[in-house]
C-alpha cells in the first residue's frame, strides 16, 4: 500500500506543479473553469483521492494573492466536495461516525464556553463572535479530514499534500529569486521591506514550511523509501524544501525545523546526530569568527533587532492582560486596543520589522489568548499543547517495535509539536487562530494523524499490526 502511494507521488507531484505554475500566469476569469477542467482530470487518472489532495492544496496554499476573490467559491467548492467524500463514506449513520476522544471534546467544549463568554462581554461581540463561528467551521473541517483517516491511505495523501504544498508556495517565491537574483531578493526581501515582492510577503506566518522538512527527513528512515529512486526523489524534495524554507524568511520556522528533526534523530539515531551536529556545529563557528561576509550575511538575516523590537508587541500584550485579566477583550478584538497601549508613536511602529505582517498582535499564543479571551483562555493555550504530548508520547510508546512506519511517523510528528511550542512564543498563528485554515489545519491534520493511531493501536491490544 505505501510502495503505491510512493510510486504515485512523482506524478502527482508534477500534476501539482504544473497546475500551480498555470495558476500563476494565466488570466485569474479562466482559472476555476481550468480547475474544474483539471479536477475532472485528476479523478479520472489517480483516483478520488486526489481530491483529498487538492483541497488541502488549496485551503494550506493561501491562493488568494494569485486570484483574489475567487478563492472563496474554491473554499465553499472544496468544502461541498470533502463533505461529499465524508457522507459517501458514512452517509448518515450517525453511530459509524468515528469518535473523537473525550478528552479532546472537553477541551473543545471548554474552549467554545470561553470564547463565548469573553465575545458576550466584548466591546466588540460581532467580531468575537464571528471569530467563533469561523473557528467552528474550521473544526468541522477538521473533523471531516479527521473521519476520513479510517483509510490509511490519506494519512500519506495529507503528508504529501503538505509538502506538495510548500512547492506550490516555493513557486513565486523562485520567480522573485530568478527575476532579482540572490542579492537583490535578500536586499528587498530582509533588508528594505518585502512588500514589493510577489511570493515572500506573509509566508512567514505559514507552517507547512517546517512541517514538511521534518516529515521528508522523517519518510528518509522508512524501509520504502531505500528505494534508490524514492530516496532521490526524497532527498530532492528535501533540499527544495530547505530552500524555501531559508527564502520564506522565517526565523521561527527555521528553528522549529532544528528542534523538530533534531528530537526525531535524537530518537531514532541518536549516535549518529551527536557527531554530525557537532561537526556542523564547529564548522559554522569557525566560519562565522573566520570570514567577516559570512558573519554579516548571518547577522543581516538574524536580524536581533527585530527580535527585540518584538517587546513592543509582548509588553502590549501585558498591558491588556493587567486591565483585562479574567474575560479579555474578546476574540479576535486584541488589535482594537493595540493603539490605546503601544508605546511610542505610530511613525515608529510602522517601521517595526513584524509590522508589515497584518493585524497586531501579542506575538505571543498564550499573552495573546489571555488578552482576548481572559486567563481562561490562557489555560486552554497551555492545556492543548498538554494535551498533543500527552498523545504524542503515548502514541510513540503503543507503535514502538509493533508498527514502525506508525511509529516514525509519530516520532516526527511529536518533533513538529516541539517547533510548534518553541513557536507558540513568537507567532500566534498555527494552532487556534480563530479558524484561519491556512496556517491552523497542518497542526490539526497532524494531531488527528496522532489520534488515530493512538486508538487503532490501543484497538490492536499486544498485536503486531506491521
Amino acid at each position: 500500500m505505501i510502495s503505491r502511494v510512493f510510486n504515485n507521488y512523482f506524478s502527482w507531484m508534477i500534476y501539482s506543479i504544473s497546475l500551480a505554475i498555470i495558476i500563476v500566469l494565466i488570466n485569474p476569469y479562466l482559472i476555476i473553469t481550468f480547475i474544474l477542467i483539471a479536477i475532472l482530470a485528476a479523478v479520472y487518472y489517480f483516483g478520488e483521492k486526489v481530491l483529498l489532495g487538492l483541497i488541502l492544496l488549496n485551503y494550506l496554499t493561501g491562493l488568494t494573492e494569485y486570484i483574489g476573490n475567487l478563492r472563496i467559491y474554491l473554499n465553499l467548492l472544496s468544502t461541498i466536495i470533502l463533505l461529499y467524500l465524508f457522507i459517501k463514506k458514512y452517509g448518515l449513520r450517525l453511530d459509524e461516525y468515528p469518535k473523537i476522544p473525550y478528552e479532546i471534546a472537553i477541551f473543545l467544549i471548554v474552549l467554545f464556553i470561553s470564547l463565548s463568554v469573553s465575545a458576550l462581554f466584548s466591546s466588540y461581540m460581532v467580531i468575537g463572535f464571528t471569530s467563533i463561528v469561523t473557528m467552528l467551521l474550521f473544526f468541522l473541517i477538521t473533523y471531516l479530514f479527521y473521519a476520513l483517516l479510517k483509510n490509511e491511505e490519506n494519512i500519506y495523501i495529507y503528508i504529501y499534500s503538505i509538502s506538495i504544498s510548500v512547492l506550490v508556495v516555493a513557486v513565486r517565491i523562485f520567480i522573485d529569486l530568478f527575476t532579482l537574483g540572490i542579492q537583490d531578493f535578500f536586499k528587498k526581501a530582509i533588508l528594505e521591506g518585502n512588500s514589493e515582492l510577489a511570493g515572500s510577503t506573509g509566508y512567514t506566518g505559514f507552517t507547512i514550511f517546517f512541517i514538511s522538512t521534518s516529515f521528508i527527513s522523517a519518510f528518509l528512515f522508512m524501509d520504502k523509501s531505500k528505494n534508490a529512486i524514492n530516496k532521490l526523489l526524497l532527498t530532492l524534495i528535501l533540499i527544495i524544501n530547505i530552500v524555501t524554507l531559508i527564502f520564506a524568511n522565517s526565523r521561527a520556522a527555521i528553528l522549529a525545523t532544528i528542534l523538530s528533526i533534531s528530537f526525531m534523530f535524537l530518537i531514532l539515531k541518536w549516535k549518529p546526530f551527536i557527531k554530525t551536529f557537532l561537526i556542523i556545529l564547529l564548522v559554522l563557528l569557525g566560519l562565522f569568527f573566520t570570514i567577516p561576509a559570512v558573519e554579516e550575511t548571518i547577522n543581516l538575516y538574524v536580524r536581533i533587532d527585530s527580535i527585540n523590537q518584538r517587546e513592543v508587541f509582548w509588553e502590549t500584550g501585558s498591558d491588556v492582560i493587567s486591565d483585562y485579566p479574567i474575560l479579555g477583550v474578546g476574540p479576535g478584538s486584541f488589535y482594537k486596543y493595540f493603539f490605546s497601549y503601544a508605546p511610542g508613536s505610530l511613525f515608529d511602529l510602522f517601521y517595526l520589522d513584524i509590522w508589515r505582517y497584518g493585524k497586531p498582535s501579542p506575538h505571543n499564543l498564550f499573552l495573546h489568548y489571555w488578552s482576548e479571551n481572559g486567563i481562561l483562555g490562557f489555560i486552554l493555550a497551555i492545556s492543548l499543547f498538554v494535551l498533543f504530548f500527552y498523545f504524542a508520547f503515548n502514541t510513540i510508546k503503543l507503535t514502538k517495535g509493533r508498527y514502525r512506519d506508525g511509529y516514525i511517523i509519530s516520532i516526527a510528528i511529536t518533533g513538529i509539536g516541539i517547533g510548534f511550542l518553541f513557536r507558540a512564543f513568537f507567532e500566534v498563528t498555527g494552532l487556534l487562530y480563530y479558524g484561519y485554515i491556512t496556517t491552523d489545519l497542518p497542526f490539526w491534520l497532524l494531531f488527528g494523524i496522532l489520534v488515530h493511531f493512538y486508538q487503532e493501536m490501543k484497538s490492536h491490544g499486544n498485536r503486531i499490526v506491521e
